[in-house]
């Protein structure tokens, strides 16, 4: 494992191990602040400038400034020090840095990067139906801050039941992701997925999928329930790491893999992600 500790000012690749983060950090004692996942090749961090967009927007959300230009400046210190043959995972957390006790904020942002090599699961998603609830009237709904428990919660639980994945549902009953990527289904020959509306992360994979959809797939952004999705001919899931994923279980519902849609929209994505236009 790398890792970077600095602000807008600069930085430098510390141990690990080593305690680099203050008890005063406003990160730590209150979950201000913001992170990005980020998969990166053959030394290079894929999708780089759509994940720094969004972070902007969500720091815009917080009323945090960050800068981009600096931050974009970390990630390629950071991968010069790794290897450039080995897929890897690139953490990017902003917090609100140092301040007082209370909520009055410090006066500078602190910027933390981890990196470690990926090993990408390929075996299929299996979900549980969590009872954590995603609120999807928040104003903070779909951001990536640091108040990451509810997810954590929820996939825990899953994964000690006997499955891989949570499935949550927002206030009104809908399907609206899981606790760790976006989800799909195919229905009637068509590709449906939540709006953002519904409460779900503006996931950068879901974005390039849906931009770059084949002209001749069906597609609609349209909220379903559980009984809807229980019924699909193919689920399957999209996050910065595991690009597409198939489903082969929600619940008690199977569904039958590798499905023929799911099949397709892999290749693409994996085909837009060796383009790599960044």
């Amino acid at each position: 494992m790398k890792a970077w500790v600095g602000n807008r000012w600069g930085g430098s690749l510390v141990e690990p191990a080593q305690p680099q983060v203050s008890v005063l950090d406003h990160g730590l004692l209150l979950g201000d602040g913001l992170f990005e996942t980020v998969l990166t090749r053959s030394g290079a961090a894929v999708f780089l400038s759509h994940h720094l967009a969004r972070l902007e927007q969500s720091a815009s959300a917080l009323d945090l400034e960050i800068d981009s230009a600096s931050l974009r400046e970390a990630v390629a210190e950071i991968l010069r020090s790794t290897s450039d043959v080995t897929d890897g995972r690139l953490r990017i957390t902003v917090t609100a840095g140092v301040g007082p006790l209370g909520m009055s904020r410090g006066s500078e942002p602190s910027y933390f990067l981890l990196w470690e090599p990926l090993l990408v699961t390929t075996s299929p998603a299996r979900l549980a139906i969590s009872d954590m609830v995603r609120n999807d009237v928040s104003q903070l709904s779909g951001i990536k801050h640091l108040s990451w428990v509810e997810n954590t919660v929820a996939q825990r639980r899953a994964v000690a039941a006997g499955f891989s994945e949570a499935l949550m549902l927002n206030t009104r009953g809908e399907v609206c992701e899981t606790a760790t990527a976006n989800i799909f289904m195919v229905k009637n020959q068509t590709v449906i997925t939540p709006p953002l509306s519904s409460g779900c992360l503006a996931g950068i994979t879901r974005a390039l999928l849906i931009n770059n959809m084949p002209i001749d797939v069906r597609f609609a952004e349209m909220t379903f329930m559980l009984a809807d999705l229980l019924t699909a001919d193919e689920v399957f899931l999209t996050s910065s790491l595991r690009l597409v994923q198939p489903v082969e279980l929600v619940s008690d519902s199977t569904f039958t893999i590798p499905g023929e849609m799911t099949s397709t929209l892999t290749a693409l994505v994996h085909t837009l992600v060796e383009r790599n236009d960044d």
